[in-house]
């Protein structure tokens, strides 16, 4: 299981490389390799699409990538920026750095990812701390 707070960086390890079908390829002319991440809401099955480059040190070993989730956003779909809420997701990851799932890329691993915290800023009043009362007249 993934666990993610809304606005903080975090960087997750995963292990895509045993069922990897390009890795010789990209590995070994030292390319970044790209992964397409499906997140598909428990509640409302809504889904997001993103990609994400690996950034592990040891790529033969374990798979790294830094997630930010930032609710609502509307850019960093090649940044491994999460536009989603608060909740439980179904996780998929793909051998692809393509947006559009129709071109065939392979299923890579599947899991639960739950993000959790205030999507918000909590909210603070900043006006006059004048006190109003009222008169019945």
């Amino acid at each position: 299981m993934i666990y993610l707070d809304i606005n903080k960086p975090k960087d997750v390890v995963v292990t895509l490389t045993e069922n990897i079908t390009i890795y010789s390829v990209t590995y070994s002319a030292n390319l970044p390799a790209n992964f397409t991440w499906e997140i598909e809401d428990a509640d409302t099955n809504n889904k997001y699409l993103f990609t994400n480059t690996d950034t592990s040190p040891a790529p033969f070993y374990f798979n790294q990538f830094n997630f930010t989730v930032i609710p609502g956003a509307t850019y960093g779909a090649t940044a491994g920026i999460i536009p989603a809420k608060q909740g439980v997701y179904t996780y998929r990851v793909y051998q692809s750095k393509e947006l559009d799932l129709s071109i065939g890329p392979v299923l890579l691993e599947t899991g639960i990812m739950n993000i959790v915290g205030t999507p918000t800023a909590p909210i603070t009043f900043t006006g006059s701390t004048n006190i109003i009362t009222f008169k019945n007249i």
